[in-house]
């Protein structure tokens, strides 16, 4: 579907949205304002508010901001996918997305690095981004193999350093540890993850 769509897709700049989350009124402008004014730029996020199933604002989500902070924590999902606006071209350029189940955007993201795209992340929530606190209790074994694979893959594309071959693991680790470790392990990985350092 979201090959789909971009194929549909006259223009030169692609804004990506998931239905249940908002853009507030300014997010196009600022964003559009960053790819005419910073040509070498292919794909923008920004942080997000995340909201509950009601609406209400519940937490700031930051990420990393510079292109050498992102692509050094690429592995990490830097990029709030609907958040994202993005040279329609340069994204065709590499292949668009992959026909994957889940986190078609984490692929991408370890793909557009090896292949030199430049990010950004503009330091303000430009979205209202909706959590579902339940989500990850529906991952199986089989979806969290899924997205070990796709990181694993991908660091190797985007010749990641060590760490980071550890840390796509982690979903692994919480579904198969002990409730009394997870939270130790949690904080573990708080420390080395820059979304959540900020």
């Amino acid at each position: 579907a979201l090959n789909y769509g971009l194929s549909h897709c006259s223009g030169t700049f692609i804004a990506r949205m998931d239905t249940d989350d908002v853009s507030l009124p300014h997010r196009l402008y600022t964003q559009l304002n960053v790819l005419l004014h910073e040509p070498s730029i292919d794909i923008v996020g920004s942080y997000a508010s995340e909201i509950d199933n009601f609406g209400k604002i519940i937490s700031l989500r930051k990420v990393p901001i510079s292109h050498s902070e992102i692509t050094k924590y690429i592995w990490t999902n830097p990029l709030i996918h609907p958040s994202v606006m993005f040279k329609k071209d340069s994204i065709l350029k590499i292949g668009c997305y992959r026909h994957l189940k889940f986190r078609q955007d984490y692929d991408l993201w370890f793909r557009a690095s090896r292949n030199g795209l430049i990010f950004k992340n503009i330091p303000e929530p430009l979205i209202h981004y909706r959590m579902d606190r339940q989500l990850k209790k529906k991952y199986n074994f089989k979806i969290v193999c899924e997205m070990v694979f796709i990181g694993l893959r991908g660091c190797v594309i985007a010749r990641c350093r060590p760490v980071a071959y550890i840390g796509v693991f982690v979903p692994m680790l919480q579904l198969f540890i002990p409730p009394f470790l997870r939270s130790h392990l949690n904080r573990f990985f708080n420390k080395i993850d820059p979304r959540k350092r900020n």
